[in-house]
């Protein structure tokens, strides 16, 4: 396969020239227009010239089949001549035509496949990365999970004391929800396959929002206070 355009250009040429040296020498009734075929075809291979120069050619080849079979047959009659001339000329552009598009078409359906296999080439090493993602994910968060399950069995703990005050009992009743929505969240970060197919099921249930407000709002008075801010 000659992929060099300069290459593929002079190729051509030598072949025309062969062509017409061929024509000319050969002494036969039979036809030899397929000989003509082969440049105009080279020079049209994979669309690699832009196609008016294809056209250009395959009409300097067909001028070139004209003036060897007049020269070789000089007693052909006027109308028989344009029509011969007519004839060549069509003949040529129809071939650069053909020729160019069917490779043109070839040459794209290689570049398809080949843009297909790069993408799925892609796909896999993208889902190789998720993989790992997910490994690590999982890995991380069943990790975190046991000092959280520590946190919320030692608030639990500390919740059936009855000598707690009322207000380190809000304190602990907040850790302990705190521990609790935390387990909540790294379960479901560790069912990421549910997550990524879309199947995973919501567990909804009824719920107190004024105290989950509530909660919200002694959880970060602390912070307010520091700086000198007020929650309303």
């Amino acid at each position: 396969m000659i992929k060099s355009i300069n290459a593929r250009i002079a190729l051509a040429v030598v072949l025309l020239i062969l062509s017409i040296l061929i024509d000319y020498i050969v002494v036969s009734d039979i036809s030899l227009w397929v000989i003509y075929l082969f440049p105009i075809v080279i020079f049209s291979y994979q669309n690699s010239l832009q196609f008016k120069y294809a056209i250009l050619f395959s009409l300097i080849a067909a001028i070139a089949w004209f003036v060897v079979d007049h020269l070789t047959h000089k007693d052909i009659p006027e109308l028989y001549r344009l029509i011969n001339w007519f004839t060549k000329i069509v003949f040529a552009i129809l071939t650069a035509v053909a020729g160019n598009r069917y490779f043109r078409n070839r040459r794209m359906k290689e570049i398809i496949q080949f843009q297909k296999i790069a993408l799925e080439n892609s796909n896999y090493q993208l889902n190789e990365v998720n993989k790992e993602l997910n490994k690590l994910i999982g890995m991380a968060a069943h990790d975190i999970r046991n000092p959280v399950g520590s946190i919320k069995m030692i608030a639990e703990m500390y919740l059936e004391k009855e000598e707690l005050s009322q207000e380190s009992m809000k304190w602990i009743q907040l850790i302990d929800a705190a521990a609790t929505n935390s387990l909540q969240i790294l379960n479901d970060t560790l069912n990421i396959s549910k997550i990524q197919s879309g199947t995973i099921s919501l567990n909804i249930i009824k719920g107190d929002y004024i105290k989950f407000i509530h909660d919200c709002v002694i959880s970060n008075q602390y912070l307010a206070l520091k700086k000198n801010q007020e929650i309303v």
